[in-house]
């Protein structure tokens, strides 16, 4: 009798759990939509999102999964390039003539809250460079560059 009642106890939870891996691997993915928007397809395992077009989908940059959390110091750059984008630092360094050495993206922790971003340079008379204070909490971004007060607190020179 009690090997029977394990035994069918043990057939119920493997049922279940292949049942339930079929449900999960089954709704993986869901379409969100609205009126006046194109509707959007949301994998619940990755958290990726495409737009919908027709038979055609496109992945939407930067979706990633909302429990994948970036650092803060992530956090700060991608705020820094969407909000200043990287082509007028890349032309202009196309430009320059003679020695010339990226140095790249920076990025520094002032305090909780603040970080300072940098994308700098080295033309052989010196590190140069742009720079930019981000506040996280909210979502603020200053061109260092053009602030000669925050020059003065960071110690740029021109």
């Amino acid at each position: 009798m009690r090997r029977t009642v394990l035994a069918v106890v043990v057939i119920l939870v493997a049922g279940f759990l292949v049942a339930f891996y079929i449900y999960s691997q089954n709704t993986r993915y869901y379409i969100e939509s609205s009126i006046g928007t194109p509707p959007y397809k949301i994998d619940r395992k990755t958290g990726r999102i495409w737009v919908l077009y027709g038979e055609r989908q496109q992945l939407v940059e930067g979706s990633d999964s909302p429990t994948k959390r970036r650092s803060p110091e992530d956090q700060a750059l991608q705020l820094v390039k969407k909000s200043y984008g990287e082509t007028p630092y890349k032309l202009t360094l196309q430009m320059m003539k003679g020695e010339l050495r990226i140095i790249g993206w920076r990025v520094r922790r002032i305090d909780d809250q603040v970080y300072l971003v940098s994308y700098t340079f080295d033309d052989g008379s010196g590190s140069r460079g742009w720079f930019w204070e981000v506040n996280l909490i909210g979502d603020i971004v200053r061109n260092v560059n053009e602030d000669p007060e925050l020059k003065e607190k960071y110690g740029i020179m021109d």
